[in-house]
């Protein structure tokens, strides 16, 4: 019965799908599972405080859809802005190709990063082999570059490429300079997540990509918004801004990089169905001197 009990109260203390806990107890962002969207009818209800907007004038959360919600946000396009604060990172023509890299391959690196997080062995990507891939110049290379299973030197090389690209994410994510508000898509509950962890802090051991336009964050997941609400200091690059091998993406996309903690301040729905959880950062790794120092 002890045992029953005590399985019990493992199992509720577990975060939700799409989350991990480290051997400290702390909550992580895992990207290895999703669940697909519930679709639910829409329920509409008098809360405390859909009572008050009334009373005072405007719309609660769960009355405004997620445009509405967006445009309260970011009152002006921050996209000049985030072009101009990472134009830096796309003048070296070999750390412009990292950028493109993982806008194409960013999978296989941020899985890398999350099993290296659940195992407490750190990220595994030296600054050693970065700075040898830049140094020679080496192509970057992925697994499906490769017609056969790549062999152990092939390994090597799609190892040391993904050790440059996140090195160079690190090396260039720098202070915003403005509050910003991001936006994640996701198919995971982060607020139910956020619940289960000390705090309300959530950790994300892989680089988590965002969008100033929460548009692109709903192409992205099924139904989950995670509305990041960063503040001047948050250290992050934008990689589809002026100068970039992605300039005029419609994703618009800027990453916090990996060992970013996030708060939860509040989850709730939108008019229109989305799961929306809202966060402000933390957090960073100081990262001090870089690969190529």
């Amino acid at each position: 019965m002890i045992r029953f009990k005590q399985h019990i109260a493992e199992q509720e203390d577990k975060p939700t799908p799409g989350f991990g806990k480290d051997k400290d107890g702390n909550v992580f962002i895992d990207h290895d599972t999703s669940f697909p969207r519930k679709k639910e009818k829409e329920k509409k209800k008098d809360t405390n405080e859909s009572i008050l907007k009334k009373f005072f004038g405007g719309k609660a959360d769960h009355e405004k859809t997620l445009a509405e919600h967006a445009a309260g946000h970011n009152k002006e396009d921050h996209g000049a802005h985030l072009s101009s604060h990472s134009a830096g990172a796309h003048k070296d023509h070999h750390e412009a190709k990292a950028f493109d890299h993982f806008k194409r391959n960013s999978t296989d690196m941020n899985e890398h990063l999350i099993e290296r997080h659940k195992e407490g062995k750190g990220h595994g990507y030296s600054k050693g082999a970065a700075y040898t891939h830049k140094i020679m110049g080496k192509k970057h290379s992925h697994m499906d570059d490769h017609r056969y299973f790549p062999d152990d030197k092939e390994m090597n090389k799609i190892h040391e490429s993904e050790a440059h690209v996140h090195h160079t994410i690190h090396k260039h994510a720098k202070p915003l300079g403005k509050k910003i508000t991001l936006y994640h898509g996701s198919h995971h509950d982060f607020g139910a997540a956020a619940k289960k962890s000390k705090g309300g802090v959530i950790h994300s051991p892989a680089h988590m990509s965002t969008s100033h336009d929460h548009k692109s964050a709903t192409e992205f997941g099924s139904g989950h918004v995670v509305v990041i609400h960063a503040h001047k200091k948050t250290k992050a690059v934008h990689i589809d801004g002026k100068g970039s091998k992605s300039e005029g993406s419609s994703e618009k996309e800027t990453v916090l990089p990996s060992g970013t903690k996030l708060k939860h301040v509040k989850t709730h729905k939108t008019k229109d169905g989305y799961n929306v959880h809202h966060f402000k950062v933390h957090s960073q790794h100081d990262n001090d001197k870089h690969y190529d120092d």
